[in-house]
C-alpha cells in the first residue's frame, strides 16, 4: 500500500478534489471513501492522514471522519492538524463539529488561547461553526468586534457544512453532532 494506504484510490483518481467545496461530483469520492472504510481497518489511516504536512490528505481524512459515524479515534489527530494550520481547517472544524462531542470545549480553549500557528481562516471557521452554541455567543460577539472582519474562511465553512449536510441527507443519513453518549456507545 502506498503512504494512504487503501485511501489511495481517492489521490490517484483525483476525486478528493471534488471535496474541495462539495461539487456535485463529490458523490462519486465520498462513495470511494465509504467503501474503504467498509472494507479496511481504516482508523489508523484515517489518523494518518490528518498527520501529513499537505491539506489534501486532510481533507480526505475528514469526509472519512464523517462517513465513518464517530467510531473512528482521529479526533485528536483532526485537531493537531487544525492547530497546525491547513488550507482546508474551514472544512475540518465543520468535520470536528459534528464528530468531536467536545467541540464547543475546544473550539472554546483555541478561540480564547490562540495557538501558536493560530491563523485568522482558523480562527474565522471556529467563529462561524461554535456560534452555534448559545453558551459561546457572548465569547464569539466580542472577538468578532474585535477583528477587521471577516474573510472567506467563515463563509467556506457554512457553505460545506451545508453541502455535507445536504450529501449525507441524500444518502438517507443525518448527520448532526454526535454526544458523548453516541461516541462512548460507538
Amino acid at each position: 500500500m502506498s503512504r494512504f494506504g487503501p485511501f489511495a484510490s481517492v489521490f490517484e483518481s483525483g476525486e478528493y478534489l471534488t471535496l474541495l467545496h462539495m461539487s456535485s461530483d463529490a458523490q462519486i469520492a465520498i462513495d470511494r471513501i465509504e467503501q474503504i472504510i467498509g472494507t479496511y481497518d481504516a482508523i489508523p489511516w484515517i489518523r494518518i492522514l490528518f498527520e501529513k504536512a499537505n491539506w489534501r490528505p486532510h481533507l480526505v481524512g475528514a469526509m472519512a471522519l464523517l462517513l465513518d459515524g464517530g467510531r473512528a479515534s482521529g479526533i485528536d489527530a483532526l485537531w493537531r492538524a487544525i492547530d497546525r494550520g491547513s488550507w482546508v481547517n474551514p472544512q475540518l472544524v465543520v468535520a470536528a463539529y459534528f464528530r468531536d462531542p467536545n467541540f464547543s470545549i475546544a473550539a472554546l480553549t483555541r478561540i480564547t488561547t490562540r495557538p501558536r500557528r493560530f491563523n485568522s481562516k482558523t480562527l474565522s471557521s471556529l467563529l462561524q461553526i461554535a456560534a452555534e452554541f448559545p453558551s459561546l455567543s457572548a465569547l464569539i460577539k466580542e472577538v468578532q468586534e474585535g477583528r477587521d472582519g471577516r474573510d472567506q474562511a467563515a463563509a467556506t465553512a457554512s457553505h460545506w457544512k451545508k453541502e455535507v449536510i445536504t450529501e449525507f441527507a441524500r444518502r438517507g443519513r443525518f448527520l448532526v453532532p454526535l454526544t458523548m453518549e453516541e461516541r462512548t456507545a460507538s
